[in-house]
């Protein structure tokens, strides 16, 4: 699945997870031309709790996917470099970050949410394949300095990203964190 932004905004993970629930909602509906919800219902389906600042980030959220068109494709297709790209940023925004981030600022992600973001089913084998490719491909634009994936038994189950100095400054930067008390999502468009 890959999409395209009228306006040119870069979509989240609460921006993917408000899709998700609407899909979820349609398929209720049958499949139907059209699709009738409210934000209660949306919230309600992401499970995130009742309140001012979730209806907030749902109406955010429905007014950027109000502006994009997405278009299912082989997951092969997708922009991987720009997906995986998008989590980093995502995972240096969150309020918490030592579930994936090391002391020593290397990201160790679980394969199973890396295919998740993606949209990859979780047990194809090709999917190390397809992950390996993007973070190739950050790593030639000089995104990300290393990357490996950590095999645990007989499966691999974690990627392990160490980010160039490049991008730990530009992550690391108070206005980007917290900028007036708003977390801002850094985009692909901000490396070219």
């Amino acid at each position: 699945m890959t999409y395209q932004n009228n306006l040119g905004h870069m979509l989240t993970m609460a921006d993917a997870k408000t899709l998700i629930a609407l899909f979820s909602l349609w398929e209720e509906q049958d499949y139907g031309e059209w699709v009738t919800f409210t934000e209660y219902q949306i919230v309600d389906r992401l499970d995130m709790g009742m309140g001012g600042r979730q209806y907030q980030l749902v109406r955010n959220s429905l007014d950027k996917l109000r502006n994009t068109s997405v278009v299912f494709q082989e997951a092969y297709e997708i922009e991987t470099a720009q997906a995986l790209y998008v989590m980093i940023s995502g995972i240096a925004s969150m309020e918490s970050t030592s579930k994936y981030i090391k002391e020593d600022g290397v990201y160790e992600i679980p394969l199973e949410e890396v295919y998740g973001t993606l949209f990859l089913e979780d047990r194809n084998p090709k999917n190390k394949a397809v992950v390996e490719k993007g973070c190739e491909e950050l790593k030639s634009i000089d995104i990300i300095k290393e990357f490996s994936f950590i095999k645990e038994g007989r499966s691999y189950t974690k990627l392990e990203i160490e980010n160039t100095d490049w991008l730990k400054d530009i992550l690391g930067k108070k206005d980007y964190i917290r900028g007036s008390g708003r977390i801002k999502q850094l985009t692909f468009n901000d490396i070219k």
